[in-house]
């Protein structure tokens, strides 16, 4: 007896929340992982997943099998899976002070967001 088939993912965002959801029960963390990651774009039977940090696509790429599967099932046809690392492209056109390199370098980080903020400075009054 055949399991009924599942309904058809029509795009690439579709199939991102379908695949969040059928992980969910069996796979929760995988699920979380997942839900985290940022665009996937389908170019010649691949898809590619941006994820935010190394240790993301570590945990994607751990989890690979269980990821092709589950998409194949879902998307009706089998997808080689590629995982990525998001370039934090406005974090790299932005000049990072030298007092920030250095602390991103003795605590092994990195930037998540960079934000401009104006400050005025006050005219020192001569007296």
């Amino acid at each position: 007896m055949e399991a009924p088939s599942q309904p058809h993912i029509q795009n690439i965002g579709e199939l991102k929340e379908a695949l969040v959801q059928h992980l969910l029960i069996e796979h929760t963390m995988l699920s979380a992982a997942v839900a985290k990651t940022l665009n996937w774009i389908e170019r010649d039977g691949v898809l590619y997943m941006a994820v935010h940090t190394p240790f993301e696509v570590q945990q994607l790429q751990r989890e690979k099998n269980i990821l092709t599967r589950k998409t194949a099932e879902l998307y009706g046809k089998e997808l080689k899976i590629q995982i990525t690392l998001a370039q934090a492209e406005t974090a790299q056109k932005v000049a990072v002070p030298a007092r920030v390199e250095m602390v991103l370098r003795n605590i092994k980080g990195s930037i998540v967001d960079i934000q401009k903020k104006a400050v005025e400075e006050e005219p020192e009054e001569e007296e």
